[in-house]
């Protein structure tokens, strides 16, 4: 029976450019439902690959056995740990989460949608610092960088002809210039001048 107890939920977000996988698993807890067996055994592989564990603790509640075992059980990785439910009346304060445990340790409220900038910005830390990876993944989400992009490579395929059939290096320098010019309009930056009338001198175009 498919259902979130059992199945990770997938899914890639962009952190200011870095593309980053996230995988949401089943809680960890002891159980003998064998359905939720399922989707433990799933969270334990998913957390045993993860560059980065973000562990989700309850702040209206005080720490159980179940969570200092999976404290103990991501110790020597890379872990973030939400305190959640900050919103409402907390038994459990972000000091106290901090006793039990050397990770950093940030209060949230996914109801307000707050302490989602602090948790990007730790993210985007430890990114930068080397500790986690991003997704080797390219995604081109705008439609006119996406005609830019099939505008440089059709280019570029000119200038891979016209090198392959020893073409003169002046007949595909227009097509080699196209392609700069499509990919500088993806990121904002125009052909400048001086690089043209180089381009032209170098070559002898026109003469």
């Amino acid at each position: 029976i498919a259902g979130t107890t059992r199945d990770t939920l997938e899914e890639s977000i962009s952190l200011d450019g870095v593309i980053l996988n996230l995988t949401d698993t089943a809680g960890i807890r002891d159980t003998e439902d064998i359905v939720e067996k399922i989707g433990i055994e799933k969270a334990m592989k998913c957390a045993g690959n993860a560059d980065l564990i973000i562990y989700v603790a309850d702040a209206t509640r005080n720490l159980d056995d179940n969570d200092k075992k999976i404290l103990d059980f991501v110790k020597g990785r890379h872990v973030i740990v939400l305190l959640n439910k900050t919103d409402v009346e907390n038994v459990l304060s972000v000091e106290q989460m901090r006793a039990h445990t050397d990770f950093p340790v940030l209060a949230i409220s996914a109801r307000e949608q707050t302490g989602i900038r602090e948790l990007s910005d730790t993210i985007r830390q430890m990114f930068f610092a080397g500790q986690i990876s991003s997704n080797d993944q390219i995604y081109i989400t705008n439609a006119r960088h996406k005609n830019m992009l099939k505008e440089s490579i059709n280019s570029l395929k000119l200038v891979k002809e016209s090198i392959e059939n020893g073409m003169p290096e002046d007949c595909y320098t227009i097509d080699l210039l196209n392609a700069y010019e499509s990919l500088g309009k993806i990121i904002g930056q125009a052909v400048e001048d001086d690089l043209v009338n180089q381009i032209f001198s170098k070559f002898c175009m026109g003469k």
